[in-house]
Formats: C-alpha cells, sequence, structure tokens
C-alpha cells in the first residue's frame, strides 16, 4: 500500500492539482550529461520488498549516454543516513521490445523506508479511470520540487498514426496533447487501484508538435523491465485476469504468449498444443517446444511436423522441427527441438521451467490448451479438481495409471467433447518466492477418458 494519499485524492476528485514531489514518493532525477529528467524507481513483483534497485526512464533522457553509464546518476531526494543523496549507476539497457524505455541498474540498492515506497510495473491492464500524466520542471543538480498531474484523455491508435506517421500502436499509445515542464522526456502515465500506484506509460520526446502525446507502452514490457528472467510473463495481456471458477474462457492467445499450435503431417489438419520454453543457451529466443505423446506418436518423423506461432496481432509464422525427444521415464512428454530459435517478442515469449520453483495446487495451477475460435487462436483455461481423484482413476485406467506416478484431475470444462478442445492439455502454475508473478509449465496431459485424464508432472 502506497500512501500518497493527496495524490489519489487530486486523482479521483478530478483536481489535478500541483502536489509537492514526495507525494509521487517513487520520482528521482536522472542527470546524464548537461540533460536532467524525470526517473521511476520500481518495485520487484514480490511485494513488499526492501530494497530497489531498478530505475525507469526513456532512451530519449540518456541519450549517447547511455552506453557510458558511468556519466549517468540518479539524484534521489530521500537522503538519509542509510540511502545517499546521489547514487551511481551500475548498468543502462534498452527495453528489447519497448526499446523507448531506459533499464537504469543502481550500483547499491536504496533501502525502503517507511515514509516511501515504488512504484509498480506489474499491473498488466489499460485503466481509463484512476489515472494522470505527471509532469514535473527537473533541474540538473537539483531534487525535484513539485509535480503537475493532468486528466489523460486516451487517442485511438489510428487516429493517432494519421497525426504522427512514426507512431508504433505496438509498443506505444497516444494521448490528447498535454504540456509538459521537461522537453517531452519521461512524462509519467500513472494509475492507482486499492492504493497501489502503476506506472503505465512513459512520454516520448517527439521531433515535430502535435495535439497528440505519445508515451512508450510500459504495460508491454512485462516483468523484463525488473528482472533479467525472459519467462512466464506476457507482454500484451495477462493470463490472470482471466482466471474464472464459473465458465470457460477463450482467452486471447497475447495472454499466453508461450503456446503454440503443433501440426502432424496426415492429421487432416487438426492440430494440438505446445508450450515454448526457457532455452538454456538461446537468452533472446527459445528452441524448445514441449507437448505430448499424444501428439507426436512414435512414428512421427521430425520432418512430419510443424509448429505455428504468432508474430504480431493477426500473423502467424511457422516453424520446423530439427529432432523428437522422448524419456522414458515420462513416456507422456515430448520434446520438440526447433530448426531455429522462435526469437523472442510481444507476441512470442517462453513459459518458464525450473523445478521446485512453483505452487503446485488447484488455487494456483489450471490446465491450458490451444483452441480456434472466432476465425483466431485462442488459449483455452480451465480450473480443474484434484480431490480425491486418485481411485476414479484407478478404476477407469487401471494399469495405465497404477504406478506410473502420474497426477489424476477431473478438468471442470463444460465445452470438454466440442470440437475446438481437443487438442490436447498441458498444466501451468504460478511461481513462489523470486517467481511470484510467474507461470511455470508443470505437467502434460496423458490419459483421458471424458473430463477425467492423467497429467505426467514435469
Amino acid at each position: 500500500m502506497q500512501n500518497q494519499r493527496k495524490l489519489e485524492a487530486t486523482v479521483f476528485n478530478g483536481e489535478y492539482n500541483t502536489l509537492p514531489a514526495e507525494e509521487a514518493s517513487w520520482l528521482v532525477t536522472v542527470e546524464a550529461g548537461n540533460r536532467a529528467c524525470i526517473g521511476y524507481l520500481v518495485g520487484k513483483r514480490v511485494m513488499p520488498g526492501s530494497t530497489v534497485d531498478v530505475v525507469l526512464s526513456t532512451k530519449d533522457c540518456v541519450g549517447s549516454y547511455g552506453t557510458s553509464y558511468k556519466k549517468i546518476k540518479i539524484r534521489n531526494p530521500r537522503k538519509n543516513n542509510i540511502n545517499p543523496g546521489v547514487v551511481k549507476v551500475k548498468s543502462v539497457k534498452s527495453h528489447p521490445l519497448v526499446k523507448g524505455v531506459v533499464m537504469i541498474k543502481l550500483k547499491k540498492p536504496l533501502v525502503i523506508t517507511s515514509d516511501w515506497l515504488p512504484i509498480c510495473v506489474y499491473h498488466l491492464r489499460r485503466r481509463t479511470d484512476g489515472c494522470a500524466v505527471m509532469t514535473s520542471t527537473v533541474e540538473k543538480g537539483k531534487n525535484i520540487k513539485e509535480v503537475k498531474l493532468h486528466k489523460p484523455i486516451l487517442v485511438d491508435s489510428a487516429e493517432c498514426k494519421k497525426e504522427i506517421p512514426d507512431f508504433d500502436e505496438n509498443t506505444e499509445f497516444c494521448v490528447e496533447g498535454i504540456p509538459s515542464g521537461n522537453d517531452n522526456v519521461a512524462d509519467g502515465f500513472i494509475c492507482v487501484e486499492d492504493r497501489i500506484w502503476q506506472l503505465y506509460g512513459l512520454r516520448k520526446q517527439q521531433s515535430s508538435s502535435s495535439k497528440y502525446a505519445v508515451f512508450y507502452d510500459v504495460q508491454k514490457t512485462g516483468f523484463d523491465t525488473i528482472d533479467d528472467w525472459k519467462c512466464g510473463t506476457a507482454a500484451i495481456d495477462d493470463l490472470r485476469k482471466f482466471r474464472n471458477y464459473e465458465k470457460t474462457d477463450y482467452i486471447p492467445i497475447d495472454a499466453a504468449p508461450w503456446m503454440v499450435a503443433i501440426y502432424v503431417q496426415g492429421k487432416g489438419g487438426e492440430f494440438c498444443t505446445g508450450m515454448l520454453v526457457n532455452g538454456q543457451k538461446h537468452t533472446s529466443g527459445s528452441k524448445e517446444v514441449y507437448t505430448m505423446s499424444s501428439c507426436v506418436s512414435e512414428k512421427t518423423q521430425s520432418s512430419d511436423i510443424m509448429v505455428s506461432y504468432k508474430t504480431g496481432p493477426m500473423t502467424y509464422a511457422n516453424m520446423s522441427v530439427e529432432s523428437i525427444e522422448r524419456f522414458n521415464n515420462k513416456p507422456a512428454v515430448v520434446l520438440l527441438k526447433l530448426k531455429h530459435p522462435i526469437m523472442i517478442s510481444l507476441y512470442a515469449r517462453p513459459i518458464c521451467m525450473i523445478k521446485d520453483e512453483y505452487h503446485f495446487s488447484s488455487y494456483s495451477c489450471e490446465l491450458l490448451s490451444v483452441t480456434y475460435k472466432d476465425g483466431d487462436f485462442k488459449a483455452k483455461a480451465n480450473i480443474y479438481d484434484g480431490w480425491e481423484m486418485h481411485y476414479k482413476c484407478v478404476n477407469e485406467f487401471s494399469d495405465k495409471y497404477v504406478g506410473s506416478g502420474d497426477f489424476c484431475a477431473k478438468d471442470l470444462d463444460k465445452d470438454i467433447d466440442n470440437d475446438h478442445t481437443s487438442s490436447g492439455r498441458m498444466i501451468i502454475c504460478g511461481g513462489k518466492g523470486n517467481y511470484g508473478g510467474r507461470l511455470f509449465l508443470a505437467g502434460v496431459q496423458h490419459l483421458k477418458q471424458g473430463n477425467l485424464g492423467t497429467y505426467t508432472l514435469m
């Protein structure tokens, strides 16, 4: 919980006043050469943490100094006996997808105290209420004294594109023109929900005047802004917000960008579910896709398989398979090694696969599959019942289940017999500890009869 009561009241009352800078306790000054602009201390996924070591700002702010981090320093207004007033920088990186967003890693983390908290970036939903654009006049060698709030009015991407030809709707969004005291650099689009402030956008410096202001879309950075892990989070949407105990959900594939469709020659255009996982050797992409033996039989050759993955809002690409790997102790699990890595993008991102780093329970896990509905691929998420199901699987599958080590579960999907849902299920679970907020591949479907199934755990 953040205690910026005046800030919150100003936004919800629609007053949009000028306030003391301490009301936005996450603000720092980024100094690069002769330029000074706004920086935002961002918190880790699992809060409350005890320290903060990442500042977000923009490429427009640091300019050419981004390649020479020693020439950049952070001015911290909360100087005390444990936190210095000027903080040295350890590294500066542009975000690999939203390239206008810059991640500044501090050489020494700042310790969070009782009177301030960082801003969050983990809430991946576009809000239209409880929001403001925050501007400030920033001077080199001085701390930020006050901030001015403005009411944001979002502009349709197509309309913005007409006005600003180089506007990129995949990584930017548009707001009706707002004055800035900071050369239009790194003003923040912020929103509050349940007294938790979220950073949604950083203002882009525009080469020409316009009635619209462009913001780099921070929500599309996933969690890549606050750590180095490249798995288990979506860039465009958030799978967790769709979790519904009442009904079956057909979810945009963007919310589960690790989902791929696997086509096997001779199956008449049918496809099955696969998941792109974080490979060990390819940090910018992945060559590994996990699926199940019901999809890829023993007779299937690698040349018979094609993997389809998303590359744009309505575009897909195919990747061929180099080899097939099977596991004697887990006959239901099949690993496809691709001929080339699928590069990490807004639309294709691997799921995590790290043993013992997730919670395995019906409260944090669900069944996921690929389906086709309304002219596009969708991810289909279902909850399951694993309570006292063991003997039901014993009765249904007998020796094929007994001694296999599989997990028995009842799929609560009401559309279990629908043609769109026959691609096979895989279990995903939420991470724990330092991996909170990320999703992990936990198991694949093995045996199936109606809505009863067994799952081999990874």
